[in-house]
């Protein structure tokens, strides 16, 4: 028994791993693109002593730090080989799986459900796809995991010591300097620790042992990034200096004229759609307001933003609804129409079985993983005010498409019910 558990363990490491290959083979891309370019850029400059910088002498904050420090470090080691981030990003999320059990495990699920959750994480396949690139998915997501680990620790464990809950809190609000939305995984044990204080009327021994030496561990991992940042920009910049004014203002453009799933369908042409226009002219307007007005440019470009929406308050309504729930469907720009159909029918279809699993298995998610569920709401509803792509739902998805695996388990169980009520039943007839 203990020998066919390690099979099944083995077996949910090395199927992201040959996925993971597949990807790189069939839909190759060069890691350095786009948002990698940057990422290489950072690193570099941070290996050669140039600071946090992308051309050697300005400060940047724009991106949180974690994942630049993770390629520097992969960087010093290969002489700048970007192959190495890719292979250490496989093995990175050939672990993600294995970690789930764990949690699933340890949350009090059953073994076989929690098994069949992993398997369902493990083949999921738009979870691959960006592991080739230098971006940061992969390392988000396997932080994310971890620090999920964690928080089910802190939010089903009463027997805590002081020092246990400082140093999950230090591990929770580790990948908010990876991705930095992802402050809502501390945020969001917080609010619900001091929810159930308020149930159990307990609040005050909640903060004493938990909710203080969270905030103090979340103190301690991002108090140098605030403090770096507020030191060149008299800011504390904890989500990134002027990351919010950029994401404002692009995400009430990205949506403009474009509707439904159809929301990124023509990113790779975007270059001739009015809207990308319309973005970049507000770009420029900003950076002269940001010299006239003597302010950071995250600070003009959130000015403009809300004059935008103030002025179009509608559509920046209708914007938000449909950067909400397009954020889940993975359309792969690059490539296509018929691609991009069949991917979609795979998401929604895969979606929808999350939704059934989560649906039958509610309770016992929600007792067990409240914390969790209530990161991810917030992250969606969070992320949908801005700029966002639907790569960003790859980390959260863990939890999403893992209910797929207590659906088929609960249908192997009653078909396996079924099947020993019907081999009783004829074993009876045949005796009479």
């Amino acid at each position: 028994m203990i020998e066919f558990r390690r099979i099944k363990l083995v077996l949910i490491f090395l199927i992201p791993i040959v996925i993971s290959i597949y990807f790189l083979i069939a839909w190759h891309r060069d890691p350095i693109l786009s948002d990698g370019r940057e990422y290489d850029t950072l690193a570099k400059n941070i290996i050669s002593l140039k600071g946090y910088t992308l051309n050697g002498i300005t400060p940047y904050a724009l991106r949180p730090p974690l994942y630049s420090l993770f390629v520097a470090l992969l960087y010093m080691i290969t002489k700048c080989n970007p192959t190495a981030v890719v292979i250490v990003q496989i093995f990175l999320v050939a672990f993600i799986p294995y970690f789930l059990y764990k949690i699933l495990i340890f949350a009090g699920f059953e073994e076989k459900r929690s098994f069949f959750a992993a398997l369902s994480v493990a083949l999921y396949p738009f979870g691959y796809i960006y592991v080739q690139q230098l971006v940061t998915e992969p390392l988000t997501t396997f932080l994310f995991v971890i620090s999920s680990y964690f928080v089910v620790r802190v939010w089903l464990n009463d027997d805590l010591k002081f020092c246990e809950v400082l140093i999950s809190g230090i591990i929770i609000t580790l990948p908010a300097l990876s991705k930095s939305q992802h402050i809502s995984l501390i945020s969001a044990l917080v609010v619900s620790l001091t929810i159930k204080g308020f149930i159990e009327k307990d609040l005050l021994k909640k903060v004493k042992l938990k909710i203080i030496p969270l905030l103090l561990g979340a103190l301690i991992v991002l108090s140098p990034w605030a403090l770096r940042n507020y030191y060149h920009f008299k800011d504390p910049a904890i989500l990134g200096e002027g990351a919010f004014g950029e994401l404002l203002l692009k995400g009430f453009y990205e949506t403009k004229g474009r509707f439904l799933l159809l929301t990124f369908w023509n990113e790779k042409n975007s270059g001739e759609l009015q809207s990308f226009k319309d973005w970049k002219s507000k770009m420029d307007e900003a950076e002269m307001l940001s010299k006239q007005e003597k302010v950071s440019l995250g600070v003009a470009k959130k000015k403009i933003a809300i004059e935008q929406i103030k002025k179009e308050p509608l559509e920046a309504i209708r914007g938000y609804i449909v950067r909400f729930y397009s954020f889940w469907v993975m359309i792969p720009t690059e490539q296509s129409n018929k691609i991009k159909f069949l991917v979609i029918v795979v998401e929604i279809t895969l979606l929808i079985l999350s939704a059934i699993g989560f649906v039958m298995f509610y309770k016992p998610l929600i007792n067990r993983l409240f914390p969790i569920y209530l990161c991810i709401l917030a992250e969606n509803a969070i992320l949908a005010l801005g700029h966002m792509e639907a790569r960003y739902s790859i980390t959260l998805k863990v939890f999403i498409i893992m209910c797929i695996g207590f659906l088929l388990s609960e249908l192997i169980e009653r078909l396996s019910n079924v099947r020993k009520l019907t081999i009783s039943y004829n074993h009876h007839s045949n005796k009479e």
